[in-house]
């Protein structure tokens, strides 16, 4: 009876053991309290320019004006596909949410945490309504109004990408 008990004990922390092994995913916190942020369902999918416009008086040289010709928008990804000869934003960026508690942080971490989602390309957006955003890229975590690197909202099947020197319409 003794030799059946310690068998059926054996067999159930072995199992527990086995179970426990099964699944070993590991999940990494962002840094600098930094959260996955969730793009609207209406913008998710591949977006091809269909309108220019330039705002007047800009006195913005042309090659940073209308630099992209297609945008990818996933779950907590943009990509953007810039077009020959123009400046912008380019290739795959995550989508970061500053955190709330960054008036707390020193100057050496604020320094650090820019740096860091610059290296990992984090852009930080911000909610302009449920059916859009508009996101910052060189200062992650300072949030001034003059960083803002555009604007991004849908209407019906139209994605439509602003700042303050062009207005950009994107068809699916």
């Amino acid at each position: 009876m003794n030799k059946k008990r310690f068998n059926l004990i054996l067999l159930t922390i072995v199992s527990i053991f086995f179970g426990l092994s099964i699944n070993t995913n590991k999940v990494s916190a962002a840094k600098y309290g930094a959260s996955l942020y969730t793009t609207p369902k209406a913008m998710r999918g591949t977006w091809y320019l269909k309108n220019t416009k330039t705002m007047p008086n800009t006195g913005v040289k042309s090659d940073v004006l209308h630099p992209y010709s297609k945008i990818k928008i996933g779950t907590h990804t943009i990509i953007f596909t810039k077009k020959r000869g123009k400046r912008g934003l380019s290739g795959k960026y995550t989508l970061y949410k500053t955190p709330k508690n960054v008036a707390k942080f020193s100057i050496k971490k604020i320094n650090a945490a820019e740096k860091y989602a610059a290296k990992h390309r984090w852009l930080a957006p911000d909610n302009i309504n449920s059916r859009g955003f508009e996101f910052r890229k060189e200062t992650w975590l300072r949030s001034y109004s003059s960083t803002s690197n555009g604007a991004l909202s849908v209407k019906g099947r139209t994605l439509t990408f602003e700042n303050i020197f062009m207005k950009d319409t994107f068809r699916k």
